[in-house]
């Protein structure tokens, strides 16, 4: 146990009773491994002797952050968000049965200043869903919107995408959600109806939701 981890929890959830405190990125899975298809031995060890943490937490924080290069493809990109968001629901069963997971997501990729496409967001957080995390944490830097020209391109791409498809997955029963993560063919086909909902209503100006596709807007 480390005394002055444990100690930062205590304190924080002395001072904040409400608050979801925890540690980012635990538990851990593989340092980026692409063709993992479990977790690391030595890592799931470790992860048990920090059950002291996941006890003491109030969430769950393990890192769905992906890369675009080192051999990643967007079924390997899949498979590393699989099983860092599995190694998270193990900790929670086992240490802390009423915590909620919510996993970090970054907005871009770990290796590239590229914005996660609209397969890669439904891949990860679609995932999210599905195998039960309560949520999730889309985060990113002061560098990640350090220009005018920065701040502009993500304005866009939260308002043309990464805001639809989330909206997209809260709306889409899981069970038509888990079959549309099954087949890259019906993920593609899914990203470009959510997608084409959106240009759709900003075309005519409506503002209006298809219940199909979107549910109803707020």
């Amino acid at each position: 146990m480390s005394l002055p981890l444990q100690s930062l929890l205590w304190v924080a959830r002395e001072l904040r009773p409400g608050g979801l405190w925890g540690y980012y990125h635990y538990p851990y899975c593989n340092d980026y491994q692409p063709l993992a298809t479990t977790c690391m031995p030595l890592i799931k060890k470790m992860n048990k002797e920090l059950s002291w943490m996941f006890r003491s937490s109030a969430a769950l924080y393990p890192s769905l952050y992906v890369r675009y290069w080192s051999g990643f493809s967007p079924r390997a990109r899949h498979q590393h968000a699989r099983l860092n968001l599995l190694e998270g629901l193990e900790a929670r069963r086992r240490d802390n049965p009423t915590a909620p997971v919510l996993p970090y997501l970054w907005f871009r990729y770990h290796d590239t200043p590229r914005l996660l496409s609209p397969v890669d967001i439904v891949n990860t957080l679609g995932l999210t869903r599905v195998l039960g995390g309560q949520g999730a944490v889309v985060w990113g830097g002061t560098a990640d919107l350090a220009t005018k020209r920065q701040c502009l391109d993500f304005k866009a791409y939260a308002e043309g995408k990464l805001g639809p498809l989330v909206r997209y997955l809260a709306h889409l029963p899981r069970a038509k959600l888990r079959r549309l993560l099954a087949s890259r063919a019906r993920l593609r086909r899914g990203v470009r109806t959510a997608l084409r909902e959106v240009k759709t209503r900003a075309v005519d100006g409506t503002g209006r939701c298809s219940n199909r596709v979107l549910g109803e807007c707020t």
